[in-house]
């Protein structure tokens, strides 16, 4: 007898047409797999991103104000002595009645040599003998030439006579002198130009012992020199064609850079003078020390100071033909002449204090919209 079928054997169609179970199999697993995609690729793929708004342009309001640009360095100002006069007195200088600057003039005592003043007269022919009655020369009339200007004297003749003897008499009491009538060398110190302004021998001391041909005088320049040094370094940074403003107390002195020597050392030594070539000091050079080398903060102008409509340089606009030009807030071009810049900043002609006009892109984060802040 046959055996009954189970449930879990193939079935007769299935056993009379295989390939239709495989194609249901098939369409089953590509279903399964396309679902698995979509589904992969909607986790996975970024949003899509919006276009980014264009950024709103930062704007600068016109300001009234100054640019300019300076390097500060030290000048030293030096006073260049020339010999004067030549003592011809021997002993102990009891006194020393000037001082280095002080202005010399005719009939000064200088010193005094064993309590005996020493006077100066001008004369280029220096003190060498007694003058008395009976002699003639050129050191006779120097002596006559200033008794003639203190009215002692009439006239000048270069001859020593009685009336000579006599101004002289009267001139030696005024200095509380014995009136004797004649001169030694020792009280005279004959200096060719008087005016002028002196710097004592430094060994012309109280107490010291001096004798004649001993330096005593000197005579100062008109002006001092001043002179700013730059070393290697620093020398790139100033253009010989730049002015200076050289400061002394609540003075200041406008100058030029008169010459440039190079030192040994490397250094460039800068020469000032006045706008003109004249004295840098002008008329307050009696103000600056003779002894030592005094400094002066001095400041070489790169940009000189300039005041007008100011704006950053990053609102400017150079074309290719090299105009520049600024863009207002209503997107209008506006020519405009740069007449100084410094540091950032430029004084222009062609806009008007209170416009408003915008920063080139990246230039401008963080300038000023206004004199507080950007808009």
């Amino acid at each position: 007898m046959a055996e009954p079928e189970t449930s879990g054997g193939p079935s007769r169609t299935a056993r009379r047409n295989p390939w239709v179970a495989r194609a249901g199999a098939l369409g089953l697993a590509l279903l399964t797999l396309g679902t698995g995609w979509w589904a992969g690729r909607a986790t996975l793929s970024p949003p899509e991103s919006a276009s980014p708004a264009a950024a709103d342009p930062i704007m600068y309001e016109v300001v009234e104000g100054t640019v300019g640009q300076a390097v500060s360095f030290t000048a030293e100002a030096t006073w260049a002595p020339a010999p004067l006069a030549v003592n011809a007195a021997s002993g102990t200088v009891t006194s020393v009645d000037v001082a280095d600057g002080d202005t010399l003039t005719a009939g000064d005592v200088v010193y005094t040599v064993g309590l005996e003043p020493v006077v100066a007269l001008p004369g280029a022919v220096p003190a060498f003998r007694d003058l008395s009655v009976g002699l003639e020369g050129a050191d006779v009339r120097q002596l006559e030439q200033f008794l003639v200007s203190e009215g002692r004297l009439r006239t000048a003749d270069s001859r020593y006579g009685e009336d000579t003897a006599g101004a002289v008499r009267a001139w030696q009491r005024a200095l509380g002198r014995p009136p004797t009538g004649t001169v030694g060398p020792a009280g005279l110190l004959f200096v060719p130009r008087l005016p002028a302004r002196v710097l004592v021998d430094d060994a012309l001391q109280v107490g010291a012992i001096v004798s004649p041909g001993q330096a005593a005088l000197s005579a100062l320049a008109d002006a001092p020199e001043f002179a700013v040094v730059l070393s290697s370094q620093q020398q790139d940074s100033v253009p010989l064609t730049a002015a200076v403003e050289v400061h002394a107390g609540n003075t200041s002195w406008s100058g030029v850079i008169a010459d440039a020597v190079a030192t040994p050392e490397g250094d460039l030594r800068l020469r000032l003078t006045g706008p003109g070539g004249g004295a840098l000091c002008g008329a307050d050079c009696g103000q600056v020390p003779v002894s030592g080398a005094p400094r002066y903060r001095t400041d070489v102008v790169l940009v000189p100071e300039t005041s007008g409509p100011v704006l950053p340089v990053a609102a400017i606009v150079t074309a290719p033909d090299g105009t520049t030009h600024v863009v207002h807030e209503d997107g209008q071009q506006a020519p405009v002449e740069i007449v100084a810049a410094a540091e950032g900043r430029a004084v222009v002609s062609g806009v008007e204090i209170g416009d408003r006009v915008r920063l080139l892109p990246g230039a401008g984060v963080g300038a000023p919209a206004s004199a507080d802040g950007p808009s």
